[in-house]
């Protein structure tokens, strides 16, 4: 018995020695494996100090020395999990990027490429004799200010003999030790070509947010900008403002009140600004923000700078790839220009292309406009060119057709349901346009209801109104006329461009088209007739041509005065 337990000891020995023999021959994948990162797609010059590189992934190897999988590393643990919590290294959507850049830009530690970078003018491409361990490394631009990157990632990753690795197909046989090999990494980089700005008008109709294209004198209009992406700026010669300048015709809202004036950032791919708030920015502290008057004193210019303090300082860099949205009010007011003319507001964005450099051969700009029109009924394009669209009549001759002063309408819409609404204006009040090409002053909207009173050549002077459905009712005729209770249905319709410029108006009054324009050009005369309101004088009852009532008047007389002297005389009678 002792002879065969030897025997088995001694066959345990040799079958332990070879199993180690055994996985020292097979020992794949080991942490002595390096790879080479290359990034491709970017522009020359961020061989200094441009290009950090961020270990995201790691590579863990066993005991016996082999390439057993990947790990999330510590500091990003929090960002790359699934949707159960778990940690997940191969799930890298757009909104993870950002997140695993901010937080390495914040906190990472990024690896000294001791060798360098060298750029290749024809592949658009830098690369690097220096080594990397296996994983997976986030790659962020910080030197490039003229061109904003998005964040990267290249992977130094193991496959297996059929070609299939676990860090993106998630299926690495590792037991499979034949033919596995490392391969080297590729960041291919997606570029904006600078940041952008654009901007857009909205009012509210009914309760609901609409495109501002055309508004009434007295709306307010909601402006939104949109910065995107936020640059990252690590030199110290940063800009990054947005001036905003308003026309005559736009009368900026006070920004330090509540509810005036906003900056948000936003994750860059949320178009409709529905998403979550990433944060809300504070006035004086993440940027300035100031109101000022142009040269002719007339022209309020609104301007935010995310440059703030002394030395200034750039607040932006924990945002870097997100997107800044401004939004801010301000007042159609009766300096308004009608028609054609147009409500412009401009809006120049200024930054740097390169914070480490000083100069203007380094600064950008990149601007966008909005457009918001307004018409009147009659009075200011070229001349009296919509003069004679609304005008109060009396009667009429072959020749001629008599026009009253004095009568008093009333301007209102209808809700959804056919309810009259009162158009009020509260900002409009008494001023100067052009009536047949001369100075006048008119009654806009003089009272809360919107009235309007007919001038002395007749005419119904409406101005500042957005297109849209109107409707006008005499409430008041002048004296010795009676009232016109037609309820006259008046459209303004408008089309504008993708750029919101206007093309084409036009002004309808009970389906007849009085007045249009298209590209600037009026396709014709109004027929004046079709926009007159007519009233007629009231009946009297005649006063010559016949004695009319005098002779029952005197024959009533009469006969009372014979029946009170009969009635006296037969008292006398009785006396006696």
């Amino acid at each position: 018995m002792k002879k065969i337990m030897a025997l088995f000891l001694a066959m345990a020995m040799v079958l332990g020695m070879s199993v180690t023999t055994f996985a020292a021959d097979t020992v794949t994948g080991t942490s002595a494996d390096k790879g080479s990162i290359t990034i491709t797609n970017v522009a020359k010059g961020l061989e200094n100090d441009g290009i950090a590189v961020y270990k995201i992934v790691e590579a863990e190897y066993n005991n016996s020395g082999s390439f057993s999988g990947y790990k999330v590393a510590d500091l990003y643990k929090s960002i790359m999990v699934n949707e159960d919590g778990e940690s997940d290294y191969v799930t890298l959507t757009p909104t993870i990027l950002d997140q695993l850049g901010n937080k390495a830009l914040k906190a990472g530690t990024p690896i000294e490429v001791t060798e360098g970078w060298t750029y290749s003018d024809a592949d658009k491409k830098y690369s690097t004799t220096h080594e990397f361990d296996a994983g997976r490394y986030l790659i962020v631009l910080t030197g490039a200010d003229a061109t904003i990157y998005n964040y990267a990632v290249a992977s130094i990753y193991y496959v297996n003999k059929d070609g299939n690795n676990d860090i993106i197909d998630g299926d690495l046989d590792i037991e499979n030790t034949t033919g596995i090999t490392l391969k080297d990494g590729e960041a291919y980089v997606k570029a904006s070509s600078h940041p952008e700005v654009t901007k857009k008008a909205e009012t509210t109709v009914n309760g609901q947010k609409v495109p501002a294209d055309t508004a009434n004198i007295g709306d307010v209009i909601e402006y939104t900008v949109e910065i995107n992406p936020v640059p990252y700026y690590g030199g110290e010669n940063p800009v990054l403002n947005a001036v905003d300048t308003l026309s005559e015709g736009l009368s900026l809202e006070d920004i330090a009140e509540d509810g005036n004036l906003s900056v948000v950032v936003r994750e860059a791919d949320d178009t409709n600004n529905t998403g979550t708030v990433v944060a809300t920015l504070t006035k004086d502290t993440d940027f300035t923000a100031t109101a000022t008057k142009d040269a002719s004193n007339k022209k309020d210019i609104l301007t935010v700078d995310f440059v703030t303090g002394t030395p200034g300082a750039y607040q932006l860099n924990d945002y870097a790839g997100k997107k800044i949205v401004i939004t801010y009010k301000a007042v159609l007011n009766n300096d308004a220009k009608l028609n054609e003319g147009g409500n412009n507001n401009d809006v120049v964005l200024n930054f740097t292309k390169d914070s480490k450099v000083t100069g203007d051969e380094t600064k950008g700009t990149d601007e966008d406009k909005t457009y918001t029109y307004t018409f009147d009924l009659s009075g200011t394009l070229t001349g009296d060119s919509t003069t004679s669209i609304l005008t109060k009549t009396g009667e009429s001759t072959d020749t001629t057709t008599e026009k009253l002063a004095g009568a008093v309408f009333e301007l209102y819409t209808k809700d959804a349901k056919g309810e009259k609404v009162a158009y009020e204006n509260t900002v409009v009040v008494p001023g100067t346009i052009k009536v047949d090409g001369q100075d006048k002053n008119v009654n806009l909207f003089d009272g809360p209801k919107g009235t309007i009173t007919s001038d002395n050549n007749g005419k119904l002077i409406v101005k500042g109104l957005a297109a849209g459905t109107y409707y006008l009712k005499e409430i008041e005729a002048p004296k010795g006329y009676s009232l016109n209770t037609h309820e006259f249905v008046i459209v303004v319709s408008a089309d504008v461009n993708d750029e919101g410029k206007l093309l084409s108006w036009s002004i309808s009054v009970d389906d007849k088209e009085l007045f249009a324009v298209e590209n600037g050009v009026k396709k014709a005369e109004p027929v004046e007739k079709n926009g007159y309101i007519p009233n007629t004088k009231i009946t009297t009852l005649p006063s010559t041509g016949g004695i009319g009532t005098t002779i029952f008047t005197i024959g009533g007389c009469a006969i009372m005065i014979l029946a009170a002297a009969l009635y006296f005389a037969t008292r006398r009678k009785t006396v006696k």
